[in-house]
C-alpha cells in the first residue's frame, strides 16, 4: 500500500500540469529544457513545483508546447508574499531534506527570534510603519516552521564570528537570539559551527551561502546581496559553492566548541546591561596580564581579549569571580590608574 500524499500546493499543481502538457506534446524533459533554454535540473524543479518559471521562461514554455499563453497567465495568479528574488528559495526550503547555510553578518532567517527580525526590518526601513514591520516578522516566523514539522530538513549552520558580535536590537535582544541558536544546537535541531576570527581569511568571506539538497532532484545553491539574490542550479556552480562551504567548514570550530563560543558571546552581550559578575572567570577565554598590573608584590591584573566588554580578574584566583567593565568603564579605570601613578 502506498503512502498517502498530502494536499498539493498550487505550485505543485502547476508543475503537474506542465508535466502532462509536455508528455502530451511528445517531449522529454531534456528536450523541453533545450527549447526553453534552461538547465534540465531547473526543469525538474518546475515539474516538482519547487520553483516557478520566470515570466520569460513561461512564455517560452507556452511557445514550445503550443499552449497559447496558458502557463504565463497561470503564473500571474501564483502571487508570493516574498520578494521576487527570494520567493523560489522559500519554496525550496519547504522541500529540502538538507539545508546547509553560512551567514557572514546576520543570524539566518530560519533561526531568528521575533525581536531580532523586528530590529532588522526596522533598520532596513528608516521610515517604516509598525504594521508593515509586524507583517514581515510574522512571515519570517511562519517560514521558520519548516524546522518544526514531521518532515523537517537536516540543518547545518556555519556562522562567521562577526554574526555573534554585531549587536542587532541591543544587548538583551542579541543575547536571547544567540541563546536560541545554542539551544537549538544542543537539542540536536541543527549542527552548529563558528568560523572564529583567528581563522583569518576563508573561502566564504565575500557572501552568505545556502545549499539545499532534495530527495528526488539535483541540489541548488543560493547567494544574496543587497535587494538581490541568485539561485543557482548549474551543476558547476553548485559544486563550486559546495567546495567553498566545505573549505570554510574545515576552518571552523567543532560543534561543541561552537556552542560554547555562542553561549559566551550571549553572556557578554548580557553583561553590557547587567550588573552581575562572572562567577568563574575561567569560563571566559583570552586572558592576559595587563600592563597595569603590580610588579614586585606579585599582584597581577588580567584582562580578557576578544570580548564585547572588558572582563578583569586577579590571576591568583583564576576560577574566582571576574569584574566586567564596559569599554568606557575600562577606559576610566585605566585613566584613574595612570593619574594615581603620576601623583605617586
Amino acid at each position: 500500500m502506498g503512502t498517502k500524499q498530502g494536499p498539493r500546493t498550487p505550485r505543485q499543481k502547476y508543475g503537474e500540469k506542465l508535466r502532462l502538457r509536455r508528455v502530451a506534446a511528445g517531449l522529454t524533459q531534456e528536450a523541453l529544457s533545450e527549447m526553453v533554454v534552461c538547465w534540465p535540473t531547473l526543469a525538474s524543479h518546475y515539474k516538482a513545483g519547487r520553483r516557478l518559471p520566470s515570466p520569460e521562461d513561461a512564455r517560452r514554455i507556452d511557445h514550445a508546447l503550443g499552449t497559447d499563453g496558458f502557463f504565463e497567465r497561470w503564473l500571474e495568479d501564483l502571487e508570493t508574499k516574498y520578494t521576487d528574488h527570494f520567493a523560489a528559495v522559500a519554496e525550496l526550503e519547504q522541500q529540502a531534506v538538507l539545508i546547509q547555510q553560512f551567514a557572514l553578518w546576520l543570524v539566518p532567517g530560519l533561526l531568528q527570534t521575533d525581536s531580532y527580525a523586528r530590529a532588522l526590518f526596522q533598520a532596513y526601513r528608516p521610515n517604516h510603519r509598525r504594521e508593515e514591520v509586524e507583517k514581515d516578522v510574522v512571515i519570517r516566523t511562519e517560514r521558520a516552521r519548516v524546522l518544526d514539522g514531521p518532515m523537517n530538513p537536516v540543518v547545518w549552520t556555519l556562522l562567521d564570528e562577526a554574526v555573534l558580535r554585531r549587536r542587532v536590537g541591543g544587548p538583551q535582544v542579541m543575547a536571547a537570539q544567540l541563546r536560541k541558536v545554542a539551544d537549538m544546537a544542543e537539542a540536536g535541531r541543527l549542527r552548529l559551527h563558528v568560523l572564529p576570527f583567528e581563522a583569518g581569511a576563508h573561502s566564504l568571506q565575500q557572501s552568505l551561502l545556502t545549499l539545499m539538497s532534495f530527495a528526488d532532484s539535483a541540489p541548488v545553491a543560493y547567494v544574496e546581496g543587497f535587494q538581490t539574490g541568485n539561485l543557482m542550479d548549474d551543476p558547476r556552480l553548485v559544486t563550486s559553492s559546495r567546495t567553498a562551504y566545505d573549505l570554510a567548514l574545515g576552518d571552523a570550530l567543532s560543534h561543541k566548541e561552537s556552542v560554547a563560543r555562542v553561549r559566551a558571546a550571549a553572556e557578554e552581550h548580557d553583561m553590557v546591561t547587567s550588573r552581575r559578575s562572572v562567577a568563574d572567570a575561567s569560563a571566559l577565554k583570552g586572558w592576559f596580564k595587563s600592563s597595569y598590573s603590580g610588579g614586585d608584590q606579585g599582584e597581577c591584573l588580567e584582562v580578557a581579549r576578544g570580548h564585547a566588554t572588558v572582563p578583569v580578574r586577579d590571576s591568583k584566583a583564576a576560577h574566582g569571580p571576574a569584574v566586567v567593565l564596559s569599554a568606557d568603564g575600562w577606559s576610566s579605570f585605566v585613566t584613574a590608574l595612570k593619574n594615581e601613578r603620576l601623583s605617586a
